[in-house]
């Protein structure tokens, strides 16, 4: 037995091009006819020493395999094998960009500023990672042309040039990329136009996944492929959203390794998403921040056609797109370091990438600012929209311009400006002040976006009572402006209550029964 594990150990290790650390022991082999990179742990690996063994004229047992396994883990932490640089899809190594077109015979492209190239994998100096799932990118054809794609996407400007650079970030490793998020009514092609859009950079197995419901799951799936891509997404909930918001820029999972009561599992992943869905997730709008929108319109039924005749022309227009596309990403990485602002958004990089393949595309700067304005303003309507205590309060700043009164103070004056407006149905304000303010916190950028500024403070005395200002426009009032304010809403509020409490008791007085020894008499 040590002899057939020292046999078979020795022939694997002569196999291994490299090793290399990116969550778990990763190693790069030769194989037939391109060179092969999986984790150590993984059944690629048992099916890798299956091969070495037959080629040694060795039958293993599972003993053997775990035997091996071992001495391969202990033999890269002495650092046996040569680092190699390990990555999905995308790596980078340097200034230059390498690509792993994802085919059998191991080609990959070499991305350097302002030119691209195809290398075989005897040139390639790093390891890609390959799931089940992935497919290969399209073969690049001799001459790029982009408009091909933008035919079948049936988008206009705006929305091109924002899927053209999320596709270009998706083929950029070391940036931070938002999600590509694809709306519209039922029939507007927004599954075929995302699985379009995925073939240039990640294309899969079966096209777009079911987004999980587990946090664990989806940082698996994120970890196992370059871009994770979901298929009608509708429903999220808070946790959902709060780990898609990590997984773009950048998260960690961890738990108690297996077999181990103290030793910790973590994984760490930042990919581009993509997904699709009727509604955006406005409700959400730490999310909405990291999200490039693009609305697609629904198709005329005399301008459907099968998804054959779809799938076949893009097919045969493919290389010229890819060609394009790879022409796009070597001119953006050209330009990157020369693209610069006097401000940016909350997704800093995507806004470079922007204005770099806008320029690309001969876009003026001011047209290009005017899209994103656009977008943001869009975004953020949206955003206050679907938060109905953020709707009542621009409402009732728009009547009042100047508010300044405890939380309580401001729930009850909520309360009855939405009874007064009848616009938000039963109940729409929180019922309690906490409740309320954590509503309103979480929509106060999107509410100083649009002019409504909200400052909390404590007033200087006894018990440090909290206190907010609120008030529409660029001018902060004056500190009068705003305690008058606060007498003018007491006043209205003694006011309303007097009135309510006297209607309620000639009320009561109406509704009493006449005493029956009156009536008989």
């Amino acid at each position: 037995m040590a002899v057939v594990t020292g046999v078979l150990y020795e022939a694997a290790s002569l196999n291994v091009i490299g090793a290399a650390k990116a969550d778990a022991i990763v190693l790069r082999v030769k194989g037939s006819p391109a060179s092969r990179c999986f984790f150590v742990d993984s059944e690629a690996c048992n099916e890798w020493l299956e091969e070495v063994a037959d080629e040694v004229g060795i039958s293993p047992s599972g003993s053997d395999f775990l035997k091996v396994r071992r001495r391969l883990r202990t033999a890269y932490r002495k650092g046996a094998f040569p680092d190699i640089v390990v990555g999905q899809r995308v790596v980078q190594l340097g200034n230059e960009i390498w690509i792993d077109r994802g085919s059998r015979d191991g080609t990959s492209f070499r991305v350097s500023p302002g030119e691209w190239s195809a290398v075989s994998d005897a040139e390639c100096p790093v390891g890609f990672l390959r799931t089940e799932s992935a497919q290969a990118l399209p073969a690049p054809s001799s001459t790029g042309v982009l408009d091909a794609l933008r035919v079948q996407l049936r988008v206009d400007d705006r929305a091109w040039i924002s899927i053209l650079s999320w596709q270009v970030m998706a083929l950029l490793p070391d940036l931070t990329c938002p999600m590509l998020y694809f709306f519209g009514a039922k029939g507007a092609s927004k599954s075929f136009t995302s699985r379009l859009v995925l073939t240039f950079v990640d294309p899969r197995r079966g096209g777009l996944a079911f987004l999980p419901g587990n946090r664990n799951d989806l940082i698996s799936m994120c970890r196992s492929r370059r871009v994770a891509a979901f298929e009608n997404v509708s429903n999220l909930s808070t946790a959902t959203s709060d780990t898609l918001c990590g997984l773009v820029t950048g998260a960690a999972g961890a738990k108690r390794k297996l077999f181990s009561d103290f030793d910790e599992a973590t994984v760490s992943v930042r990919r581009p998403m993509l997904a699709n869905g009727i509604n955006l997730p406005e409700e959400h709008s730490d999310l909405m921040d990291r999200i490039v929108a693009v609305r697609l319109l629904p198709i005329d039924p005399s301008e459907r056609l099968p998804e054959s005749k779809l799938l076949g022309d893009a097919e045969l227009r493919a290389g010229d797109v890819m060609a394009g596309l790879l022409d796009l990403v070597a001119g953006v990485l050209q330009d990157l370091p020369n693209t610069h602002r006097d401000s940016y958004g909350r997704m800093a990089d995507f806004e470079r990438v922007y204005f770099a393949v806008g320029r690309r595309l001969g876009r003026s700067d001011d047209v290009l600012q005017g899209y994103l304005d656009l977008d943001k303003s869009e975004r953020v309507e949206g955003a206050i929209d679907s938060s109905v205590p953020a709707s009542i309060l621009r409402s009732l700043l728009d009547e009042k311009s100047v508010l300044q009164s405890t939380p309580s103070e401001l729930t009850v004056q909520m309360s009855h400006h939405a009874t007064k407006v009848g616009k938000w149905g039963s109940d729409p304000v929180p019922k309690t002040p906490q409740h309320l303010m954590n509503s309103l916190n979480r929509q106060e950028a999107d509410l100083d976006a649009q002019g409504y500024h909200m400052e909390r403070f404590f007033l200087p005395n006894r018990n440090k009572t909290r206190m907010v200002r609120l008030w529409k426009g660029e001018t902060k009032p004056d500190v009068k402006a705003f305690e008058a304010a606060q007498h003018l809403s007491k006043d209205l509020e003694a006011i309303v209550r007097k009135v309510v409490e006297r209607a309620a008791q000639e009320q009561k007085i109406e509704t009493v029964p006449p005493d029956p020894g009156t009536e008989a008499a």
